[in-house]
């Protein structure tokens, strides 16, 4: 049987060899629903190997990865990337505000071993003037994508484990 993570990635792959590869995966609208940008399946999978090899290089499969991503492509790169690399997803919202507090609060509760983001969300925490939840010991940036490796790393989860996603509630 397969796992929602390898079924997802299947299709992926299934598109691509299936000659759909440059068939839209993705597409983005504005606010009058007009197609602003387009990626294909093709296009998806090669960013999210790209992101992939970078956590893999970093060690990071079965480990927690903080996506901080307004909705959108890079946002659905990481996510795949994460699966690609056996590495656990903790998708947040984008802090606002007063959620400042509360994204440091679930990362320092969910002690990820780093985190992808844009840099403007990385620059927000500044801007706001709330301590950084991050512990940078280096940023390596992917086109829009900023990968932020935390120093005390999460802990590996288990191999027998099958953990794709770790989805934080406001608790409401």
């Amino acid at each position: 049987m397969l796992s929602a993570r390898s079924s997802f990635l299947n299709h992926i792959e299934v598109n691509i060899k299936s000659q759909a590869g440059s068939h839209d995966a993705l597409f983005t609208l504005d606010d009058k629903a007009n197609i602003v940008t387009r990626h294909s399946f093709l296009d998806l999978q090669k960013k999210a190997m790209e992101v992939a090899q970078l956590l893999i290089d970093n060690e990071l499969q079965g480990t927690r990865v903080v996506l901080l991503f307004p909705a959108g492509f890079d946002f659905i790169v990481s996510i795949l990337a994460c699966f690609y690399a056996k590495a656990i997803a903790v998708p947040l919202n984008i802090p606002h505000g007063k959620q400042m507090s509360r994204v440091s609060h679930v990362i320092s509760d969910c002690t990820p071993s780093a985190v992808l983001t844009t840099p403007v969300v990385l620059n927000s925490f500044a801007i706001n003037q709330e301590p950084s939840p991050f512990v940078m010991e280096k940023k390596c940036d992917l086109t829009t994508i900023t990968y932020v490796p935390i120093k005390n790393k999460s802990v590996k989860c288990n191999e027998s484990v099958n953990i794709a996603l770790i989805q934080h509630t406001s608790g409401s």
